[in-house]
């Protein structure tokens, strides 16, 4: 039987480990701040305030069937003036237990852009249809995923198809234990 009080109790470390976990700990504080930082060295649009809020949302149904959901909701400021609503839903099917998953669906975006070198705003409807594609790979502690997505969509009185490419990264920047915190390091792109 599982005990649960005696896997949360943590090991008694020596001299020797316990300055060598501190170091490891150290050096992990360290990359963490160095990429937390880049953001401050960057250029970008100039603006002072943005907001994006994203839910996702992935529900199995069955062995092989799911359901995806996802709701983005982007401002100008903190909240209240609307750059971007995305709303999309799909229901996918894993070819092979958990992995390789094929996915149907659709997704409705309101966007609202401000008009150049005015207050006023326009505001745009997008009906979006679109087929993807997710596997996954591992290769040691690290963890691969590769999404294709091709998409038709219908901005009003137009039509557009796109291609999009995915890739995530997650490095574990920790060893897994049933006591400790577990740090991730992810890097994505996105090419469309």
């Amino acid at each position: 039987m599982f005990d649960l009080q005696k896997s949360l109790t943590p090991q008694r470390l020596n001299a020797s480990q316990f300055t060598t976990l501190k170091h490891r700990m150290n050096m992990r504080i360290w990359i963490v701040i160095a990429f937390g930082a880049l953001p401050l060295f960057g250029f970008a649009q100039d603006s002072n305030l943005g907001n994006w809020f994203i839910y996702f949302g992935n529900k199995k149904i069955g062995a092989h069937w799911n359901w995806h959901h996802e709701i983005q909701y982007r401002n100008y400021n903190a909240i209240g003036d609307l750059e971007q609503l995305l709303l999309r839903t799909g229901l996918g099917r894993n070819l092979t237990p958990g992995n390789n998953n094929l996915l149907l669906g659709y997704g409705f975006i309101l966007s609202q852009n401000y008009l150049p070198n005015s207050s006023d705003k326009t505001e745009v409807g997008e009906h979006r249809l679109y087929q993807q594609f997710i596997t996954l790979q591992s290769i040691g502690r690290v963890k691969l995923q590769h999404r294709y997505r091709f998409e038709q969509r219908f901005i009003e009185d137009d039509f557009k198809l796109r291609f999009r490419y995915f890739l995530s990264l997650n490095v574990p920047l920790t060893q897994r234990h049933a006591w400790t915190v577990r740090f991730i390091f992810r890097v994505q792109t996105k090419s469309s």
